[in-house]
């Protein structure tokens, strides 16, 4: 007896085909009323010990945004292995899940808890609780699905209410223990997390009742359409519980526990929107781990950058938190051994690393990947060249440094050649070739602002300010009005122009997933922030902006 038949009958392939119902919903419409969306009610049945859950709406309007997205081949390819599992479900199980399925299924939620047998102290325990609309119809299916006489059913009490052990007659398979708990079914492979759940209908502390849980579960993290959310409600209880059944892992020492205390609770979420898919995690940390002087990047670099920039990254104050993971890495003597390290290894170049690296990177600072032309020299058979802009607070010493690596250059057998570009002074490393060309160049393009180039026709285009930047771009607009607007850094990666280069096209037409290329064609751009406007809030998010299937099928005619 197949995995699929012994799950389903937990309950019409409760896991295994839970993927498959989205699937089905997605790309049939079929409608059903709303149910547990927000996963906030089936937290009531969860014990307040868990340290995970995550939850997966089922809701057809929710979904049915994909529809929208993505290559007439890669939907085929999602619906034939819809009707693959479908087939398999049927035939092993004589279930159907627009008739038997979909009608009674709403959110389903996954908990992992702490192991509770003495025998398996490492390994961790799962509980799933199904929303379901109709009871009545939910008993019939399993009374449908135990009909078989391939599975054994024996029933047991506890605290006045029935379990059900279901036990393959398979060898080796394991057995399944569910109850129904009003209009939730609880599903475990073990007995005591059923139990627990039981308890907790019955006014054990759950996790909906731990500080901040409740109020995090409601919410829908400012995303629109949320289909599924992912919640740590003690982040250190959640390593701790997976290095545990990692008998491998080296202890952690105290120092390390420590630190992981200072992040308390994870939850993270992802909506469907009208032109892509949105993550967004909030962490709540320590507030004293968030630098005294923080504040959010001015984010002034994407001017400086030109509009067909494949990839782009910027943030706020190296030099700040460098300071910070100095201060931390006191308290561990593993980490103090890495700083004391890249402290000796720069003192070799003559460079003192607070002072002279990091001590004055308290502005902004981006780094950015753009298309070179084959015929451009060294970066040209790469395909792309790369640059770094920063602020400095301290002009002087970095100009000092910037001494010391021209020094280091020249030691290493490259010439040093300063010429002006734009009316800019630049600063050019030279390979010795013939004729010398430009591997590095640095220069200063404003009072407080100094790049680093590599490649000749990167160094000439970083020089001067672009004619078409970056911050001009319409992906680039469209896919950063998505994200919030004082963030800490934020990137950006343009994927359609990144494949449409010709070293790229190659890579792609040679894959031999031709799959993973279709999905890939798909996406037009990611964009990613992070922020941290409150002491004790840190947020990220990611924006992944879609190709419409109509789109698609135009471009392709």
């Amino acid at each position: 007896m197949s995995l699929i038949r012994n799950t389903a009958i937990a309950l019409g392939a409760t896991t295994a085909v839970a993927g498959g119902t989205l699937a089905y919903v997605h790309f049939n419409g079929i409608p059903f009323a709303g149910g547990d969306s927000a996963g906030y009610a089936s937290a009531d049945l969860i014990p307040d010990d868990a340290t995970m859950a995550v939850h997966l709406s089922v809701e057809p309007q929710e979904w049915a945004k994909l529809g929208q997205f993505g290559t007439a081949a890669m939907q085929k390819q999602l619906e034939g292995g819809l009707q693959t599992l479908e087939k398999e479900a049927i035939a092993e199980s004589g279930i159907s899940l627009e008739k038997d399925v979909l009608p009674i299924v709403s959110g389903i939620t996954l908990a992992m808890l702490p192991a509770t047998e003495v025998e398996s102290a490492n390994t961790p325990e799962f509980l799933v609780v199904v929303g379901i609309k109709n009871p009545t119809k939910a008993l019939g299916l399993l009374k449908k699905l135990n009909g078989g006489s391939d599975v054994e059913l024996k029933t047991f009490e506890h605290q006045g209410v029935t379990v059900t052990e279901m036990i393959p007659a398979e060898e080796g398979a394991e057995s399944l223990f569910s109850v129904l708990l009003g209009q939730k079914l609880v599903v475990s492979p073990t007995r005591r997390p059923v139990e627990m759940a039981i308890e907790t209908s019955k006014g054990e502390p759950s996790l909906a009742d731990l500080p901040g849980a409740a109020a995090a579960l409601k919410s829908d993290l400012g995303v629109e359409n949320p289909v599924a959310r992912f919640y740590v409600p003690n982040y250190g209880n959640l390593m701790n519980s997976i290095l545990a059944a990692s008998p491998d892992a080296p202890p952690l020492s105290a120092e390390m526990r420590a630190q992981l205390a200072q992040v308390e609770s994870v939850h993270m979420g992802m909506g469907i929107g009208d032109n892509g898919i949105h993550f967004k995690s909030i962490t709540k940390l320590d507030p004293t781990l968030r630098p005294a002087d923080y504040q959010a990047t001015p984010n002034r670099t994407p001017e400086r950058f030109p509009a067909d920039t494949v990839a782009f990254f910027n943030g706020q104050g190296i030099g700040q938190y460098w300071d910070q993971m100095v201060d931390q890495a006191e308290a561990l003597p593993e980490s103090a051994m890495v700083f004391d390290m890249l402290r000796d290894g720069a003192k070799q170049f003559d460079l003192d690393l607070d002072k002279d690296v990091f001590g004055w990177m308290t502005g902004e600072f981006a780094f950015g990947i753009m298309p070179v032309s084959a015929d451009q020299g060294i970066v040209g058979q790469v395909g792309f060249g790369t640059a770094l802009v920063m602020d400095s607070g301290d002009r002087p010493t970095t100009e000092s440094t910037l001494k010391k690596l021209d020094k280091l250059a020249k030691q290493n057998y490259l010439e040093t050649k300063q010429r002006q570009v734009g009316g800019t002074d630049v600063m050019e490393w030279l390979a010795p070739s013939e004729p010398p060309e430009a591997v590095v160049g640095h220069g200063w393009i404003d009072q407080d602002s100094m790049f680093i180039a590599a490649g000749k026709p990167v160094v000439e285009l970083m020089a001067q300010a672009p004619q078409q930047p970056l911050s001009g771009s319409p992906i680039f607009q469209a896919v950063m009005a998505e994200l919030p607007k004082k963030g800490m850094g934020y990137g950006f990666i343009n994927v359609e122009a990144a494949l449409a280069t010709p070293q790229a096209s190659m890579v792609m037409s040679m894959a031999s997933e031709p799959e993973a290329t279709d999905v890939l064609s798909t996406v037009q751009a990611i964009g990613m922030a992070s922020s941290w406007e409150k002491a004790d809030t840190s947020e990220v998010e990611m924006y992944v902006a879609l190709k419409k299937t109509k789109d698609l099928e135009a471009s392709a005619r």
